[in-house]
């Protein structure tokens, strides 16, 4: 069985030697222009592939937010007409629909109530991500529509 003796580099007592000691520990160091580029390119790479899937699941919780809203706001005019029979505004008794949490306008990420009387009312949320989702209660019942840039019917 051998035995090997491994030696601790020492410092070197000469100028000279101690310079040509670090140009080696500094070679070692460093990295080529080739492995920065290969490190650049794999971020690269990964970047790519993570825009995409952060950017929908973004819109996807933009839709969600708008559908939530539209349902909130239904909810309080169905509230409101257990109340009094109608989805309209009585005298002196307004629906306050900003207990419902929604943010009431026409601006993305807002709902607007349309129209309301006895028979029904159309509110519309219009999502960040440029969709609108309508809900519409009418004679036949309540109806649910998307439209937008990727609208394919109802939700």
């Amino acid at each position: 069985m051998s035995c090997h003796v491994f030696r601790i580099p020492t410092r070197q007592r000469h100028a000279r030697g101690t310079h040509a000691a670090m140009r080696g520990i500094a070679a070692e160091r460093g990295s080529s222009l080739i492995e920065l580029l290969a490190t650049v390119l794999i971020a690269g790479i990964l970047l790519a592939a993570g825009i995409p899937t952060f950017t929908s699941v973004v819109r996807y919780a933009q839709d969600a937010a708008a559908k939530a809203s539209v349902r909130n706001v239904a909810t309080a005019l169905e509230a409101c007409y257990l109340d009094r029979m109608t989805y309209a505004d009585s005298p002196g008794q307004p629906c306050d629909l900003q207990e419902s949490g929604a943010t009431i306008g026409s601006a993305p990420g807002q709902v607007q109530p349309f129209y309301r009387n006895d028979a029904g009312y159309s509110i519309v949320g219009i999502s960040k991500s440029g969709d609108a989702y309508w809900i519409v209660r009418d004679d036949t019942g309540v109806h649910r529509y998307r439209t937008g840039p990727s609208s394919f019917g109802g939700w």
